[in-house]
């Protein structure tokens, strides 16, 4: 633990800031944009040892916005269904929704949102089909904390994370699955690692397991953060103000 009574104001503040940058850039690299808006508001508020609870604030208002939006159009006399749809199933579960809720693990100056590989696909759909005979606009809602927004920085910067490919073919050979699949997963498995095989056959063959992408600002309707709703603008003066305090407290660093 860093002592700011033995080393001085300056050297205990430089200190901080040294151990608050390799934590920054060094942690999870999907996590950063997060690990860099707790620091850098950690830092600005570390005299007073405010905190504020974020999650809390956005669980609410996200609450008061879709009970508003259900109020408006939903029987209150009908029970709430829920039903689990797997992802493959996307467009059929799509055909007549109101909203759509994204999480997000990063959020670029742009206004783009990554969030769990599957988001871009249910966005779209939802969008395509309720444009073909809805019966009203239908909106693709992001609640997140505001921490998750990026400042500005190059698109190269947002790290596309992929992941162990085991993780994806391991339940192909579940006896839960016919032998036919089991078969073909063997096959495949001998693929991906077989070099003579692949030399023999001249195919090289991948599993990507990306868990993360991106969806665009034109399919997000609203950004419901602890601070309020938001729209692409604000998560744009956001992402500014977040740039300049990085550049203030990282500049000499």
């Amino acid at each position: 633990m860093l002592n700011r009574t033995l080393t001085g104001d300056a050297t205990w503040w430089l200190s901080v800031r040294i151990a608050a940058w390799h934590i920054w850039k060094n942690g999870r690299e999907s996590m950063n944009t997060a690990i860099l808006n707790v620091i850098t508001e950690a830092l600005a508020k570390i005299k007073t040892g405010r905190r504020t609870m974020t999650m809390d604030e956005v669980r609410s208002r996200a609450t008061e916005y879709l009970d508003d939006m259900i109020s408006k159009r939903a029987d209150p006399a009908k029970k709430i269904k829920v039903v689990l749809f797997t992802e493959a199933s996307t467009a059929f579960a799509a055909s007549n929704v109101d909203v759509v809720l994204l999480g997000a693990d990063r959020i670029a100056c742009s206004g783009a949102v990554s969030n769990k590989t599957g988001s871009l696909q249910t966005a779209l759909c939802a969008k395509a089909l309720s444009l073909n005979g809805g019966r009203h606009k239908m909106q693709v809602i992001v609640v997140s904390e505001t921490e998750k927004i990026a400042p500005p920085s190059d698109s190269s910067e947002h790290v596309v994370e992929n992941n162990e490919a085991g993780l994806v073919s391991c339940d192909w050979h579940s006896n839960l699955h016919s032998e036919r699949l089991r078969d073909a997963a063997a096959v495949l498995d001998q693929a991906t690692t077989d070099e003579t095989m692949t030399a023999t056959l001249n195919i090289e063959v991948k599993i990507e397991n990306v868990f993360f992408e991106w969806v665009g600002p034109d399919l997000i309707d609203a950004y419901i953060t602890e601070k309020g709703t938001w729209t692409t603008e604000d998560i744009k003066q956001y992402s500014k103000d977040l740039g300049q305090k990085k550049k203030e407290v990282f500049a000499d660093i």
